[in-house]
Order: structure tokens, then C-alpha cells, then sequence
């Protein structure tokens, strides 16, 4: 895991990112972020590096390709065209894991490699809710509360406003619920706040300040300016993300223009760049360290290039929930006379009056958990799942530490062995989670015991052809609208895990991990969709 001593700033180098040139993908929301090599990295390369790799790569082989229990013809078609395609020396070496079993007849009918410890990127998803629905169920919300420390009279709030969280990572957009509060804040009368107004994050992660309790174990160091790796709060607003944008100056030479467009962020923007020639190769570089709200900006953009819009993760998510409810409240006509603090900024004496003395003003209740799932399935979004990962130790307070606890106990339960998995965050963006394609399997097919919550769970998915993240793969197969799995990508990691519909109705679970290869994800993935349009194409 991440070791805050052992962060050698001294050696920290920019992340640069370029266009027109070699590049590798990071899926973000939907889109693609494109980095240059050799330079991606934002900060010391050398901690994403944790999972060794083989002198070479596990190949279809006898000695790892495992025969499925289905020997029938049509059965044994399907394994050799499988290991064929596996097999291809002309796709780019990678390891392969897979698992293949038929939920209809409980046989296995193809597994290569998977027994073998992969990382699996967001595939990781699956089992993070999977524990949801079977720790906190399907009905489980985040809620925020609003509560006043002192008495109200003529309008006047005498004492300090304070926002409880819980983690919600769907309160957005500061002209909706935040006006929508304002508004249940002067229907009690509200005009004016003697005091401050207050952020109690403390029901997640003790409410701790430190960035590496906020973010994964193993998280990239290059990753952690960027919006898909927003920090977790039990406070998030905006799901953690500002956007930065970048458009050419007037003429080569001249500074380019460089804002964040949310105001509340608290980041502060250097902007070191300059405009270069027309068609010139763009070359930008970020730099913010953990824990600090400088993000300097450097390089050049040509001067005809089409503005450059980046989603950046905040610094402090609790302040900047705070700010934009701040501004919601001042433009709906409630003054707030005191600072805008976190709770963890008070002392403990002022913290207990004000637990004792409290009236509660408002509780908001977020989206079901049938709801966010959606989100967190679909678009992969990585918060989401953090945030539910830390609320399975509700119990015994919503920490990392606690989530990874209850999901290693709940996979043994699942008659999962613990040497099929390694688990350490919930979004799997950390480089040092691993689980096996078959104990992937095992837990879709424990999902399928409850047929009501398999419904809901499987409606999360991306549908290949349709939406999400498999909108556009797979597209004119026998996959399209019949495949939902769960993708997974990150550099040199792609994953796949899913069911899918035989031509005979016949319904399959698969599990497909690729580690360790050096070529663009697009080859690896052609290959993984050819497999699941194979298995939708068995016929027996």
C-alpha cells in the first residue's frame, strides 16, 4: 500500500500529455484521456509498477488450458476455437485468464489460466457490488443532514449551520438540491447565520485530512490528478471534480487562456503555458502533489487548436462542497456572518455542545442503491464505488480498511478460498488488486441465487452495442443487446466480465482478464469481444 513516508518529492516528475503522437488510454466517465509515452508520468512511475510480470507470458498451453466438464461436440468446438483465438501468435503476447460455465447446466466450459492471480481493473465493480446488495441491500441511501447549533428568532440564526454527511456522491449541481436546501432553509424562517457554516465529514474515514486515507491503497501516482481518481468524502459535491480549460491565445508567442470553471474549487491555477505555431504538436503538462491545492500548468498549445477541456480531481472535498453550498446560500438570500470550516478545524468542547444542543433543519436521502449502481456500473465511476466500498463497514465505521475486512469475509462465505483474491479499494484503479477469472465467476453465480436481486443486478451492466461502457463494442454481433458484463481498463489491463445468451438461449458467465501486455488496449479487446461473440454464437 501507499506509504506516506517513502514519497520522495525530490524525484516527482510532470505528467505530460500530448496529441499527434504514440499514446496509451485511460477511460474516464465514457471518454478517453490520451497520454504520451514515454512522458505519463504526474508523479514517481515507479509505485504503479508493483505487480511484477513473468519472463514471458502464460500462453495456450496444456498445461494451463483446463478441460471443461461439458465433453459433448458442440462443447468441444467452442474450446478449440477458443484456444485458437487465445492462442494467435499474431495478437500481442499478453497472460490470459478466462472462465466460462453455464449457469443453465452448471458446467464448466472453458477455463484457461483461471486459477491465476490478474489484475482486474474495473471489473473489480462486480464484487464490490455484489457485498453491497448482500451488506447493505438494495434500499440502502447516503443521508446529508442540515443541522442548527443555536436557537432561531426573527430570522435569525443564532449559532453555526452544520452539514452532516455520509458520503452521497450524487449531490451535484449547486442550482438544484443545494437551492432546493436554501429554499427549505427560508421556509423556516432563515435569512441570517450568526456562525459558521460547518462540515462534519466524519462518518467516512474518521474525516481524516491526509489525501492517503481519502484515496485507494496502490492508486498510480500519475492517476491522482485526474477526475477519475477524486478523492472520497463523506462530503462530495460535483462528484469530487472541477474542469480545467485550455484554449490558444490571440497569436504564437501570447499566453494562452487557462481556467477552472467551478469556482468553489479551492485549487490554485499556475499557467505556464504559451501558444505555439499553427499545426504544431500540442504538449501540456500538470503537476499537483497530494495534499496540496497548487496545480501548475505548463507547455504549449497550437493556435489552432480546438479548446482542451480536463476534468481535475480536488483537493479537498469537503471545502469544496462547502464553498458551493456557501455561494447557493448567499445567492438565495441567506447570509452566513461566520468562516466556512471543517469540523476536524474545531475544538472537541464546541464539537460536543454543538452535538447536544443540535436541531435538525433537514435530512436528504440519496438515490437507492439500485440507482447509484447504475452510475457506478455503466460509466464505471469510480467514486461511486469507492464510496460504497467504505460504507459496507458501516457497522464499524465507513474506512477502507473496514470494507476490505467485510469483503474478504463475505467471499469466503461464498466458498471463494482467500488465495483466489486481493482486494484493496473498490474501484479496482488500485495496481495491487488481484482475483482470479474463476473466483470472478463464483461471484456472479452467487449473485444468481437470488433471482429478484439478479434482475436489478444485472440491469446495472453495460448491454454490448447499447450503452455504457460497451456502447460501442460489439456492435452487428450476436453479442449486441445480449451480452452485460462489467469492463475493466487501465494501462496494460483490460477486463470483461459478464453473461451472455448462447444462439440456444443457453445462459453462460464469463470472466476474461489480459495482464501484462505492451501493445494498444484495441488489440486486446478485438480479441475479448471475438470471444464473447464465440460464446454467443454456441449453439448445441
Amino acid at each position: 500500500m501507499m506509504r506516506s513516508s517513502r514519497w520522495p518529492h525530490s524525484k516527482i516528475k510532470n505528467l505530460e500529455i500530448r496529441f499527434k503522437s504514440p499514446v496509451t488510454s485511460h477511460a474516464v466517465r465514457g471518454k478517453s484521456i490520451r497520454f504520451a509515452c514515454p512522458f505519463v508520468l504526474a508523479f514517481l512511475a515507479s509505485v504503479s509498477g508493483c505487480a511484477g510480470r513473468p519472463d514471458s507470458p502464460l500462453n495456450v498451453s496444456p498445461t494451463n488450458v483446463t478441460l471443461g466438464s461439458d465433453s459433448s461436440s458442440a462443447a468441444i468446438q467452442l474450446q478449440q476455437d477458443l484456444n485458437h483465438l487465445f492462442g494467435d501468435t499474431s495478437a500481442p503476447p499478453a497472460i490470459w485468464g478466462v472462465h466460462v460455465r453455464s449457469l443453465d447446466r452448471n458446467q464448466t466450459l472453458y477455463s484457461l489460466n483461471s486459477r491465476t492471480l490478474l489484475i482486474p481493473a474495473s471489473t473489480l465493480k462486480l464484487v464490490t457490488l455484489a457485498a453491497a446488495v448482500e451488506q447493505l441491500g438494495w434500499d440502502f441511501t447516503f443521508d446529508t443532514r442540515l443541522i442548527a447549533t443555536g436557537p432561531i428568532k426573527d430570522g435569525i440564526l443564532n449559532g453555526d449551520l452544520i452539514v452532516q454527511g455520509s458520503g452521497d456522491p450524487t449531490i451535484d449541481n449547486e442550482n438544484t438540491l443545494f437551492t432546493d436546501w436554501a429554499k427549505t432553509l427560508r421556509t423556516t424562517g432563515i435569512t441570517r447565520i450568526t456562525g459558521r457554516l460547518i462540515g462534519d465529514d466524519r462518518a467516512m474515514d474518521a474525516g481524516a485530512t491526509w489525501p492517503g486515507s481519502r484515496l485507494g491503497n496502490g492508486w498510480s501516482w500519475d492517476d491522482l490528478i485526474f477526475g477519475f481518481a477524486a478523492p472520497s468524502s463523506a462530503l462530495t459535491y460535483h462528484e469530487n471534480v472541477v474542469h480545467l480549460i485550455i484554449t490558444p491565445g490571440p497569436a504564437a508567442g501570447r499566453t494562452p487562456s487557462a481556467y477552472i470553471k467551478e469556482s468553489a474549487s479551492g485549487l490554485k491555477l499556475v499557467n505556464r503555458t504559451v501558444t505555439s505555431p499553427p499545426h504544431s504538436e500540442s504538449s501540456l503538462r500538470l503537476l499537483r502533489l497530494p495534499g496540496q491545492a497548487t496545480l501548475e500548468l505548463r507547455g504549449a498549445i497550437p493556435i489552432d487548436a480546438e479548446p482542451i477541456r480536463l476534468s481535475v480531481s480536488v483537493d479537498d472535498p469537503t471545502l469544496f462542497f462547502l464553498r458551493a453550498f456557501h455561494h447557493t446560500l448567499l445567492r438565495e438570500g441567506i447570509e452566513v456572518m461566520g468562516d466556512t470550516v471543517d469540523i476536524d478545524d474545531i475544538d472537541s468542547d464546541t464539537i460536543l455542545q454543538s452535538e447536544e444542543n443540535g436541531q435538525l433543519l433537514l435530512d436528504h436521502h440519496s438515490p437507492p442503491l439500485s440507482e447509484l449502481a447504475i452510475s457506478m456500473m455503466k460509466r464505471s465511476q469510480n467514486l461511486y464505488a469507492e464510496t460504497i466500498f467504505r460504507a459496507l463497514g458501516d457497522k464499524h465505521g465507513r474506512t477502507l480498511g473496514n470494507g476490505q475486512t467485510i469483503v474478504r469475509e463475505l467471499l469466503q462465505t461464498w466458498s471463494i478460498e482467500t488465495d483466489q483474491f486481493i482486494i484493496l479499494d473498490g474501484s479496482g484503479l488500485s495496481r495491487y488488486n488481484y482475483i482470479t477469472p474463476e473466483a470472478l465467476v463464483r461471484v456472479l453465480e452467487h449473485v444468481r441465487l437470488n433471482p429478484r436481486s439478479a434482475t436489478i443486478f444485472e440491469a446495472t451492466l453495460p448491454v454490448a452495442g447499447q450503452d455504457g461502457t460497451l456502447a460501442h463494442r460489439m456492435k452487428g454481433t450476436k453479442a449486441t443487446g445480449n451480452a452485460r458484463a462489467k469492463t475493466g481498463t487501465m494501462s496494460n489491463v483490460s477486463g470483461l466480465s459478464g453473461f451472455v445468451y448462447t444462439r440456444d438461449g443457453e445462459k453462460l458467465v464469463f470472466a476474461i482478464l489480459v495482464n501484462n501486455y505492451k501493445s494498444q488496449s484495441s488489440a486486446i479487446t478485438r480479441v475479448i469481444d471475438q470471444a464473447v461473440e464465440q460464446l454467443a454464437g454456441f449453439a448445441r
